[in-house]
């Protein structure tokens, strides 16, 4: 559980959305008493390492994520081995750990497991450098999750993973 009057950032994917959406987000964080909120919104996933790393640098002591799968993986692997906890609010397209964690796609329900669950360390893989907490694919499954292109996820949801699958 996280204690109030904490530092936390959000590192935000801004093309995600979930309830309410980030004005929702920042209304319940609001609710929480925190000391201060490091705010980082990116375009892509690509570039949330940068500002996980920066969130650390400016004192972080919780770190929420909202975004996807490829967005909790590149977060996860700038802040492992930090000891900062780090809370998913799953605003993305499968949300496999969220998923796995009990974290549901509901964002009032997710803020307060982020702020008040119980803290349990995630066992964390690494291959070619990076850490990944869900799966790491090769062939087949790499190739589908890469031709999984973003209209076709806003369209088709999880099934645009099987489309890419089929072509």
């Amino acid at each position: 559980m996280v204690t109030m009057g904490r530092r936390v950032a959000v590192l935000a994917h801004q093309r995600k959305s979930l309830g309410g959406g980030l004005d929702e987000l920042r209304r319940r964080i609001a609710d929480e008493d925190v000391t201060e909120v490091l705010w980082h919104e990116v375009p892509k996933s690509k570039k949330a390492p940068k500002q996980a790393r920066r969130a650390l640098d400016e004192g972080a002591e919780l770190v929420l994520v909202w975004g996807g799968d490829g967005m909790v993986q590149r977060c996860v692997d700038a802040l492992a081995g930090s000891g900062v906890p780090v809370g998913i609010i799953p605003a993305g397209t499968a949300n496999l750990l969220a998923h796995n964690l009990g974290i549901p796609e509901d964002l009032p329900e997710a803020v307060r497991i982020a702020f008040h669950g119980r803290q349990r360390p995630l066992d964390l893989g690494k291959l070619n450098g990076e850490h990944f907490a869900v799966m790491a694919g090769v062939g087949f499954d790499a190739d589908m999750i890469d031709d999984a292109d973003r209209g076709a996820k806003a369209k088709l949801g999880r099934l645009a993973y099987v489309r890419a699958g089929l072509h």
